[in-house]
């Protein structure tokens, strides 16, 4: 027991945070806080949007297939918004700018910022744009 509990300060503590073993329960105990964690929070989601350029390149083509696929695969789901793009305006110097877009939609669980920051960080670079826009909402699931 001892060594599951180094564990747990260890792991936290690289991770810049400190945890504090509050005691202990048995099996019973635990799966019904467990349960009862899902029933709570079960309903309480975040949804994550990227807002993400329309191109007719194959090479744009090919990173977007490969987001959706990461996407999928780390969240188990995704919603792509292509048929009908959205479009976007607004002003830049004085100048009127538009754009054509797609949104993917995912939702999770948790926000995770650093996640979230480094693929944004990373599909700027992807698809040459000055700023990519991701934006998280709370939502709550209808049961």
């Amino acid at each position: 027991m001892k060594e599951i509990e180094q564990f747990f300060v260890g792991y936290n503590l690289q991770a810049g945070k400190s945890f504090k073993i509050q005691g202990h329960i048995n099996q019973d105990e635990a799966l019904k806080l467990i349960d009862k964690g899902r029933r709570t929070n079960n309903d309480k989601q975040k949804l994550i949007q990227l807002f993400l350029p329309l191109t007719n390149s194959p090479s744009a083509d090919k990173k977007l297939k490969a987001l959706e696929q990461k996407l999928i695969k780390n969240f188990g789901g995704l919603s792509i918004y292509a048929q009908n793009p959205a479009s976007g305006s607004w002003r830049k110097k004085g100048q009127l700018e538009k754009d054509k877009m797609m949104v993917f939609e995912v939702m999770v669980p948790v926000f995770n910022e650093k996640f979230w920051k480094k693929l944004k960080t990373s599909l700027e670079r992807q698809f040459g744009q000055k700023e990519i826009l991701i934006r998280s909402l709370d939502i709550g699931m209808i049961k």
